[in-house]
């Protein structure tokens, strides 16, 4: 089982900046026998074990490439919960950069772990369900509407979008190795 979702992970997208309705790494973590490494990996990556478990509890309810909301926090925050940004007329905060004017949250509510995670990726699959592909959604969440539809995107938001499928490819490989080498480690230690 894990060969076969090994090369799911690893091949090229029939289509680019779209997500595959059946996403190798989620379908891994839901595996009762494979989630504890799924997280594991996660919580390495992140440094913060609560972080990961989150972020991979949210993906399961959403439906979401937990490869993908890991670069999308990675990009927005470096996995900072309380990280904070000021724009000329608004602010960004925590793991997911939540934006003042779209997310009225209190400053108690917006730092809080889960429910910045919870508003922010909620938030990115409502953006997707409506486009109907990757690109498109991030450069919403980046930019806002005005600029994401706009025949210029601005470079800034072309880079962003770069990064986080990059981040996401590079981290859909990482998961599939560390999951075969551990496995393979706890065969050879039979």
């Amino acid at each position: 089982m894990l060969g076969a979702l090994f090369l799911t992970a690893c091949s090229v997208p029939e289509k680019a900046g779209t997500a595959s309705s059946a996403d190798a790494v989620l379908s891994l973590y839901r595996t009762p026998e494979l989630k504890a490494s799924v997280l594991e990996y996660f919580s390495r990556l992140t440094e913060n074990r609560a972080i990961a478990k989150t972020i991979l509890a949210e993906c399961d309810r959403l439906n979401l490439p937990p490869s993908l909301a890991f670069s999308l926090a990675w990009n927005e925050s470096k996995f900072n919960p309380l990280a904070f940004n000021r724009n000329p007329d608004s602010v960004d905060r925590g793991l997911f950069q939540l934006n003042s004017k779209t997310f009225r949250l209190s400053r108690e509510a917006v730092y809080d772990l889960k429910t910045n995670t919870r508003h922010g990726l909620a938030f990115f699959k409502k953006i997707y369900d409506r486009t109907g592909n990757i690109a498109d959604a991030l450069a919403y969440y980046n930019s806002g509407i005005a600029n994401a539809d706009s025949p210029r995107l601005p470079a800034s938001t072309k880079d962003y979008i770069q990064h986080i499928l990059r981040d996401r490819q590079a981290l859909d490989h990482g998961v599939m190795a560390w999951l075969f080498f551990s496995q393979q480690t706890m065969l050879a230690s039979r």
